[in-house]
């Protein structure tokens, strides 16, 4: 328990960030994150494919989000390509807003280029249907050689011919899951008289 400590007062739990990782400073396992306030950060627009009148899919930023964007029923993917530890858990978390575009195929692709199946994904969907915060956990797999990336991919296609369709993604995250045996920095404020002895983890 994070909550008790001598003296029978208690910590200043909602101002604490164990277990709530909302702000990037907050976490030490970080591995990712993009707010897409200036740029794409590691996001790339793989395997394009152009709409009927030869035009290509985009993948920009504007007003903080990264739109994913096609036309007359051409598509794309909105790859990230990231250097994960086998064995090691980790959790992908992220806002989606599909806009226009009636859904977008969600796939962690594994460096032998196989792709994690609900079985080894916590939280899995191999496809985003609402506008909602997702948050995926799963654990790395071996490296092939010396390669250990592992590709998150975002897929989406236009189904609405001239008139285009786009949606976006925004606060994405991968952060590595800490052991609860491991005890890690974190912030609290005490009113009153700083007690001698403290209950850290009281199990």
């Amino acid at each position: 328990s994070w909550v008790s400590r001598s003296l029978s007062e208690t910590w200043d739990t909602l101002n604490s960030t164990v277990g709530k990782p909302v702000n990037p400073d907050s976490i030490p396992s970080l591995e990712a994150y993009y707010n897409f306030t200036e740029n794409a950060g590691g996001f790339e627009l793989v395997e394009p494919i152009k709409g009927t009148e030869n035009d290509s899919p985009t993948l920009v930023i504007s007003n903080g989000l990264l739109i994913l964007s096609a036309s007359n029923y051409g598509g794309g993917t909105a790859n990230l390509s990231a250097s994960l530890d086998e064995s090691e858990v980790y959790t992908i978390a992220f806002d989606a807003d599909l806009g226009t575009l009636s859904g977008i195929d969600f796939r962690i692709y594994k460096p032998d280029g196989s792709y994690y199946d609900d079985s080894e994904v916590t939280n899995y969907t191999d496809r985003l249907t609402g506008n909602s915060s997702y948050e995926i956990k799963f654990t790395g797999s071996a490296a092939i050689g010396d390669n250990n990336i592992h590709k998150v991919q975002f897929t989406y296609f236009d189904q609405n011919g001239e008139d285009g369709s786009a949606g976006s993604l925004d606060n994405f995250f991968i952060y590595s899951v800490i052991s609860e045996e491991i005890v890690v920095l974190d912030q609290f404020n005490i009113d009153g008289t700083i007690p001698s002895t403290y209950i850290v983890n009281n199990k």
